[in-house]
């Protein structure tokens, strides 16, 4: 049966309609992949000229349909940052020397190499990394696995990733970066709540000012009223009501809350 249908194929192939068909899939690198993959299952010799150009594309045709290196798209792929990431991960499954002078210059993708292709520290791209407070923060936190001194001036200026770092990898207060996050209600909230693990006093005055956040700070942090917040949260009627609900416990008619 398989024989008589692959015979079947062949003929509707060959007929000029499908010719033409075929060849328009074929200049199309990314139907071209999938009529490889899913059609063909092999292999496509007369589609690769259009598919080898085409990073991403090139990728996927190598990691399904070649199982293995494409050494004509490699040039093409060390010239996308992404793809030859994943390139050198999942296809080379080893360090790739010539694409990593381009991917050294992009911090996502230095520090995704050193995690998941080097398994460790990659110096040459730690200065890039450093001065991205997101990257530079996952980097310490999965490659360095613990504080990441040179990098710390900058991520301690970035309210969320200052208190992500402070939370995950020092585990305790940063006084370095404190002034950043007081500045931002929510990560101030955060910080105290899963930093300090109690008030904050020098970020309330920020707090105070956003409803909600004041709201979860009096819930979440005090445990009770939080006075000096009172006056913005009963500005805004559905937070004043989970306010009087939730931490005076009774109604609130100075807010024009009754419960």
């Amino acid at each position: 049966m398989k024989k008589i249908l692959t015979k079947i194929i062949e003929k509707i192939h060959e007929t000029p309609v499908a010719k033409k068909q075929i060849r328009q899939i074929a200049e199309d690198s990314w139907l071209a992949y999938k009529y490889a993959r899913f059609v063909i299952r092999g292999r496509w010799p007369d589609a690769e000229k259009y598919i080898v150009k085409d990073p991403k594309t090139s990728y996927w045709y190598a990691l399904d349909v070649i199982d293995g290196r494409w050494p004509e798209a490699e040039k093409y792929i060390a010239k996308d940052s992404r793809d030859a990431y994943w390139y050198a991960k999942d296809v080379l499954k080893r360090r790739w020397p010539v694409l990593e002078k381009h991917i050294v210059k992009h911090p996502r993708r230095a520090y995704q190499y050193a995690r998941d292709v080097i398994g460790g520290r990659w110096p040459e791209a730690e200065p890039i990394i450093a001065k991205d407070p997101l990257w530079a923060y996952y980097y310490a936190l999965d490659v360095i696995g613990g504080r990441w001194r040179e990098a710390e001036p900058i991520i301690a200026k970035d309210p969320h990733w200052a208190y992500k770092y402070a939370r995950d990898i020092i585990d305790d207060r940063w006084p370095r970066a404190e002034k950043y996050i007081s500045e931002y209600p929510q990560f101030a909230y955060y910080y105290a709540k899963t930093v300090i693990g109690d008030r904050w006093p020098d970020a309330e005055p920020i707090i105070a000012k956003d409803p909600s956040v004041a709201y979860w700070y009096a819930k979440e942090v005090i445990g009770g009223r939080f006075p000096e917040a009172e006056k913005y949260i009963a500005k805004d009627p559905e937070i004043a009501y989970w306010y009087a609900r939730d931490v005076l416990k009774r109604p609130w008619p100075e807010a024009g809350i009754f419960l």
